[in-house]
């Protein structure tokens, strides 16, 4: 299922970094913006540990230049680094603190990082867009090259704290069970469905098989309202493939895990934890045996040449791909997450898909799961070998105003969205021609942590690629079910174990999966598959995010 860190991603477009890109520090005051961003004008008193360096409250954050370091990574929307990019200066001018960022392309990310603190050139901070996982966070927190934030955050963090005041549920995420912050988290929390990928059908392949549907028009993609059976489904895609002999009519994004979400229509409920929360008590997913019939209804439209193989196989950017180029005689149904991904809305094949609801399944279940809104842990570590913590603890904190998160979250304000007089946003359109991604990209140096509650994302009104994506995920709000845990920190110990035990139960289970789908002989091997998953520490398993859950259920309350 899609999580909120791709939604970050959508949002923020292709957020990325240079490859070495530093910017002047200003100390002479602050701009229009920065009274909008901390609420007045800048102040001049208070100071850190008596020095006067720092500025306890307002802007500039400091009154003679400081220079602080941050490690973190480019992609493609940044060939030039941040050279140019506005949003960048302002961050300078306002807090009068010189950003040099320290960079590697994304594609060496996941190499550099293990490098950064052997390197012996190491820099205050790192910041990414959730570029450090859960167990690189709790790596280098064991490992005592990083600094706790709680302290930090209670003293200097007037923004988060204000938010996490009213959302209190973003809590279970942030801290670890001994009351310990390592990281500074990211979330753009919309309401969209709350979703994984969506079922996009051609529009035209259904016109040449003969097949009437009601079309609800939508503002940009049109919805069938009516809901095809599991049955029918199967019966529309034989028709497809009389209609188009030599293709695969159905291909979906995500390998194995991508079918994951249709199992709720057979009665099962089913992600990429394999963890599911109904009522307080969490369970293992993957066992259920309501899954048993999901796999032979996929077998029987993979036996009959309905589902492209290359879906277990393909890569985010090949699969892309392979969509861009079809001319429209390729495929009549997709998994994705939204054909804006393949297609520039202004292309005329974009019109040719509608989306389809969720199927209902033999017992009459019509259901799709829904994710629940946590924050994204990794955004930005303080290391132990920052000489200005509280600096950083600030600058931090800076960004999680709400005029820098709506400025990260949706584009700079001012060239990509406007801040209304009656305190709204409105995202300006993005030029013909461009994906949505390249676009915002280009504009958005989105490595810095930003939270944006629904208080906030209730005021915007967003381009017109990210209000097409909310309207869609709308669709299947109706038929959903929320019973995906919240973000949860573990402690050391069970973070080794749940990464022991995913790295074997996860690669089992989809290879498993996979063979039932493709080939069917789910009934004679069920039991032995379910006896392995339990000697791999099923029980341990869940025993863990039970205790994790209870430890911070006061929070969802």
């Amino acid at each position: 299922m899609k999580s909120k860190r791709l939604l970050i991603t959508l949002l923020a477009g292709a957020i990325a970094l240079s490859a070495l890109a530093g910017c002047s520090g200003n100390s002479a005051g602050s701009s229009s913006a920065a009274q909008q961003s901390e609420g007045g004008a800048a102040s001049t008193g208070g100071s850190s540990e008596g020095t006067g360096l720092m500025n306890e409250t307002g802007l500039p954050i400091v009154n003679d230049e400081v220079t602080i370091r941050i490690a973190s990574y480019t992609g493609t929307a940044h060939k030039d680094g941040f050279e140019g990019i506005e949003q960048v200066q302002r961050w300078c001018e306002e807090t009068g603190i010189n950003l040099e960022f320290d960079t590697v392309p994304q594609t060496s990310w996941e190499t550099h990082k293990t490098l950064i603190f052997s390197s012996g050139d190491i820099p205050d901070m790192i910041c990414t867009n959730a570029g450090l996982s859960d167990s690189d966070v709790l790596s280098y927190a064991d490992q005592g090259l990083i600094i706790p934030l709680e302290d930090l955050i209670a003293k200097y963090g007037e923004n988060l704290n204000a938010i996490l005041e009213e959302n209190p549920n973003y809590r279970t995420k942030m801290y670890d069970t001994e009351g310990h912050i390592w990281s500074y988290p990211a979330l753009a929390d919309i309401d969209f469905g709350d979703r994984g990928n969506l079922t996009f059908v051609n529009k035209e392949w259904l016109a040449e098989a003969g097949i009437d549907v009601t079309y609800e028009e939508g503002e940009y993609v049109d919805l069938i309202s009516d809901v095809f059976t599991t049955d029918e489904f199967y019966e529309m895609l034989l028709k497809f493939k009389e209609q188009h002999p030599n293709t695969y009519p159905f291909i979906l994004q995500g390998g194995a895990s991508a079918f994951t979400d249709y199992y709720a229509s057979f009665d099962a409920y089913d992600n990429g934890s394999h963890l599911m929360l109904d009522d307080g008590v969490v369970s293992f997913t993957a066992t259920n045996p309501n899954l048993k019939e999901g796999f032979k209804w996929f077998n029987q439209l993979y036996s009959a040449g309905l589902i492209d193989p290359e879906s277990f196989t393909l890569d985010f950017e090949s699969f892309s791909a392979k969509i861009s180029a079809d001319q429209g005689d390729t495929f009549g149904v997709v998994n994705a997450w939204t054909m804006q991904q393949f297609y520039d809305m202004s292309d005329p094949r974009f019109e040719n898909w509608a989306v389809m609801l969720p199927f209902e399944g033999p017992n009459g279940t019509v259901a799709w799961p829904r994710s629940v809104a946590s924050v994204i842990n990794g955004f930005g570590v303080i290391t132990t070998e920052c000489k200005y913590p509280e600096i950083c603890a600030r600058l931090m904190d800076y960004f999680y105003s709400e005029y820098n998160s709506v400025d990260l979250m949706i584009g700079p304000l001012g060239s990509a969205t406007i801040a209304n007089d009656d305190g709204t946003y409105t995202q300006v359109p993005q030029p013909e021609g461009v994906t949505y991604d390249e676009w915002i990209g280009s504009k958005n140096a989105g490595c810095m942590p930003f939270i944006c509650p629904p208080s906030v994302t209730s005021r915007c009104t967003y381009n017109d690629a990210v209000t097409m994506t909310i309207e869609v995920g709308m669709y299947y709000r109706p038929y959903q079910q929320q019973k995906n845990l919240p973000g949860l920190n573990l402690t050391t110990e069970n973070n080794q174990f749940v990464a022991d035990f995913k790295a074997n139960a996860s690669d089992y289970i989809k290879r498993k999966n996979a063979e039932w789908i493709t080939q069917g002989g789910i009934d004679e091997e069920w039991d032995a598959y379910v006896a392995e998953l339990n000697k791999m520490g099923v029980d341990e398993y869940v025993r863990i995010y039970q205790e994790a859950y209870d430890a911070v259920k006061e929070y969802l309350n």
